[in-house]
């Protein structure tokens, strides 16, 4: 019994973080329709310069398809978490980096990845398709503002290398 409360207690803390990390983009940024597509170019990057204020390695996705759109406006750093958005196909997929909360293996999974930072999954969250990187020492949150696209997001997650 001690060990479903756990589980309850980390996926309604990892529900809240994925929410507050899209409510948060919502009210801090402006999608822009057709910003750069990657993040290749360091002094195009603007997470280097929040990659000096936080404790633990940054991610970003990088050689993603033609339809993929950084929102360069909307990397923020609230707290001890960082917060970007890409869009696509009229969507947006919000990206949520923090430290690696322990206990992390307990969240159900419904598809395992690989990728080159880490192993990766896709987890069913209430009805919302949420993709997960789990590395060493950070976190990445992936998830789909307005669609429940799977396919998608693990297209996107396997894009991701350090910043």
């Amino acid at each position: 019994m001690r060990g479903r409360k756990k589980l309850i207690l980390i996926v309604s803390v990892l529900v809240i973080l994925v929410a507050g990390g899209i409510v948060g983009f919502l009210i801090s940024s402006h999608l822009s329709k057709k910003s750069e597509n990657s993040l290749s170019k360091v002094s195009e990057n603007p997470l280097l310069n929040i990659k000096r204020s936080v404790n633990f390695p940054l991610y970003y996705p990088n050689q993603l398809p033609d339809n993929f759109y950084l929102d360069k406006n909307s990397v923020k750093k609230q707290e001890e978490t960082v917060f970007y958005s890409y869009s696509y196909n009229g969507t947006t997929i919000v990206v949520t980096q923090q430290t690696k909360p322990p206990l992390m293996e307990q969240v159900k999974k419904t598809k395992d990845l690989e990728t080159s930072i880490g192993k990766a999954y896709i987890a069913d969250l209430e009805g919302k398709v949420v993709g997960f990187i789990v590395t060493d020492k950070t976190l990445v949150i992936i998830s789909n503002a307005n669609k429940n696209d799977a396919e998608a997001l693990e297209e996107f997650m396997k894009a991701f290398k350090p910043a």
